[in-house]
């Protein structure tokens, strides 16, 4: 049996604003600017760093749905470190996990669920360091 693959397009184009460009994926249309002009919209740094993030809070969502475990509120804020001399790679990114309604045990089991399950963090993750702080505002506590 051939394997079953996901496919993710996005059409890019430039536009008429040097820097920018409008960005299509199923219906919806975002736009992107350069890391150095005109800068007045998110980045493609920001939004790949946005992503790893994202798919966090996404995965310790659909996780603690799995378990039936409470979960009130997830946010995660993210760090990434690049070196000015050398900026075409990360030298470490940091996420800070913060959630309400989990254990801690739970919270951290729901992110490593994630660590096992995102296809971006996976793929950052053999490219550069990234730590976790894991912080359970347990309801009741």
């Amino acid at each position: 049996m051939a394997d079953e693959l996901i496919v993710n397009t996005v059409s890019t184009a430039a536009t008429h604003v040097y820097g920018r460009t409008l960005n299509s994926t199923r219906n919806h249309h975002f736009v992107i600017d350069g890391t150095r002009d005109p800068k007045e919209e998110l980045t493609p740094v920001e939004v790949f760093v946005s992503s790893i993030s994202s798919c966090c809070v996404h995965w310790v969502e659909q996780l603690a749905r799995e378990a039936g475990a409470n979960l009130d509120a997830v946010t995660v804020e993210i760090t990434a470190i690049r070196r000015a001399q050398e900026p075409t790679r990360f030298d470490s990114i940091e996420l800070v996990v913060r959630g309400s309604g989990p254990s801690q045990q739970e919270l951290e089991r729901f992110v490593e669920g994630y660590r096992a399950r995102c296809p971006i963090y996976r793929t950052v993750a053999q490219a550069a360091e990234v730590g976790f702080t894991v912080l359970a505002d347990e309801v009741g506590s």
